[in-house]
């Protein structure tokens, strides 16, 4: 197999294409990097110190080599097995995950490059055969350069994309209060405190319009995983088990399933205020599973809760 190296604008328009290389140990991301900054018509000949670079976490060997020519990086968090204190490590902190997203908020241009590709070029989606090995760089190149000359930008700037920058500013710092409450008062062991929602029950959970729901998820794609898992609830229970707090029914706690494995569940809580129909109206969640500390948008498993 073969990959090609893109180095991007945030807009979508290709600056550089490098490759194809063999997919091996030999020509990991950092690797390929690396080797593109020691080229004189290398991607340096524009990216000048001071510039910043939105990184996956296959680059992290090739960070030194950035820094070392002023070029600022900027990449997802790692997940350490362990805390500082040698415990095992269940989530990212909440900084670590508010840190990741604000990363993935950036990148996921990159992945619509490559889509765009394949998509405009259906000859790159497929199998190749091998007699046109030897053009492929050319073939490449030429594809590239029809799509940055007649194709539009991938992103353009709205409204909503300054709503969600100044909502990253903003709350970027902010502490997942709600997870210091479920930690520090074991929520997550203590079943009598909750008592499960039924036809009695006169919860008022805010009802939110698609376009809220997109800005208090910084976007779409947790949205549309969140559908998955409500479908795939609908279709194994019918609908979710929902529980509230005893002492304060504006807080409810939900279960669900994993999509990835099926001995693994996730609890869910969210905090909210009745019969406020906005996006105010949801106060603060935190989930279990890996990123759910974050305060910046959501993971998926909140996503399907508030829809």
């Amino acid at each position: 197999m073969f990959k090609p190296m893109v180095v991007c604008f945030p807009d979508g328009y290709i600056l550089q294409i490098e490759g194809l290389y063999f997919a091996d140990h030999g020509n990991n991301d950092a690797t390929i990097l690396r080797s593109m900054l020691r080229k004189e018509d290398s991607i340096l000949s524009v990216v000048q110190s001071g510039d910043a670079t939105i990184l996956d976490r296959g680059f992290r060997d090739s960070i030194p080599d950035l820094e070392a020519r002023g070029i600022l990086t900027f990449m997802p968090s790692f997940f350490a097995k362990t805390n500082p204190d040698g415990t095992k490590k269940h989530q990212f902190t909440t900084e670590e995950a508010n840190s990741s997203r604000r990363v993935t908020l950036l990148r996921r241009i990159v992945e619509q490059v490559n889509g765009r590709i394949k998509n405009k070029f259906h000859f790159f989606e497929q199998t190749i055969r091998a007699t046109h090995f030897k053009k492929l760089n050319e073939y490449l190149r030429v594809c590239v350069s029809i799509l940055n000359a007649f194709s539009p930008p991938l992103f353009t700037e709205t409204e909503f994309h300054e709503k969600v920058a100044s909502q990253v500013e903003e709350h970027f710092s902010d502490e997942n209060e709600l997870m210091q409450r479920v930690i520090n008062e074991n929520w997550g062991s203590k079943r009598a405190l909750w008592f499960k929602v039924d036809v009695d029950c006169c919860l008022t959970f805010p009802l939110l319009s698609m376009e809220e729901l997109e800005e208090l998820m910084l976007g779409t794609y947790q949205l549309e995983i969140g559908i998955r898992y409500n479908d795939m609830h609908l279709v194994n229970t019918g609908v979710y088990e929902f529980f509230y707090y005893k002492d304060e029914p504006t807080i409810i706690r939900v279960k669900l399933q994993s999509r990835h494995a099926k001995r693994v569940k996730y609890t869910v809580w969210i905090e909210f205020k009745e019969s406020v129909n906005c996006k105010e109206g949801i106060v603060g969640w935190y989930c279990q599973c890996k990123t759910g500390s974050r305060t910046l948008g959501s993971c998926a498993h909140i996503a399907a809760v508030s829809q």
